[in-house]
């Protein structure tokens, strides 16, 4: 059976007025049909069009501000991402980094846990390192969420957007000592 989400699930998924979601149903802008004279959602198809947003992969579109947005690391100063994320790392005694998309880090490690030190011993410990990150902008979902590495411990990604434009990821994990 097809999962079918309904607007008001839409709404928390997307972070944007029940109203938007009509108009871009209406449009077909969104994988939508009527049932009963109300929007219902295919749960698949909407993931899908999420990856297809969040990846560009729907071919050239007209260009707006956010095209024009720089990437993150002209954003803010790096000292500054370094200050917040060192902040959180010790308030929440995690490791936590920021990356821009393709998974390299804007300030560094803070917090680093006993694992990351010692694979800091290894040859291209951050490239290996970088080859892991740099998948978890491919799971589905905008909101932050758990996500496993390959070495098969849990994490949160959460994705920093400016405007409808993905520009990094804050990471945060770490084995406990």
């Amino acid at each position: 059976m097809v999962e079918l989400l309904t607007t008001k699930d839409l709404q928390a998924m997307l972070q944007v007025d029940r109203t938007t979601i009509y108009r871009m149903a209406e449009a077909k802008r969104l994988p939508a049909i009527k049932v009963g004279g109300q929007w219902r959602f295919p749960a698949e198809e909407v993931r899908s069009w999420l990856l297809q947003q969040a990846s560009g992969s729907l071919g050239p579109r007209p260009t707006t501000d956010f095209d024009k947005t720089p990437d993150i690391n002209s954003l803010l100063p790096k000292e500054y991402v370094r200050l917040v994320q060192d902040a959180f790392a010790v308030a929440l005694g995690v490791m936590i980094m920021v990356t821009d998309m393709d998974g390299n880090l804007v300030a560094g490690v803070s917090n680093p846990c006993g694992l990351f030190q010692v694979i800091s011993q290894t040859p291209n410990p951050i490239q290996k390192c970088i080859e892991n990150w740099s998948h978890l902008d491919m799971t589905p979902g905008l909101e932050p969420q758990f996500i496993k590495s390959r070495l098969g411990l849990l994490g949160a990604r959460g994705l920093i957007r400016v405007g409808a434009e993905l520009k990094g990821l804050v990471i945060a994990g770490g084995v406990a000592p």
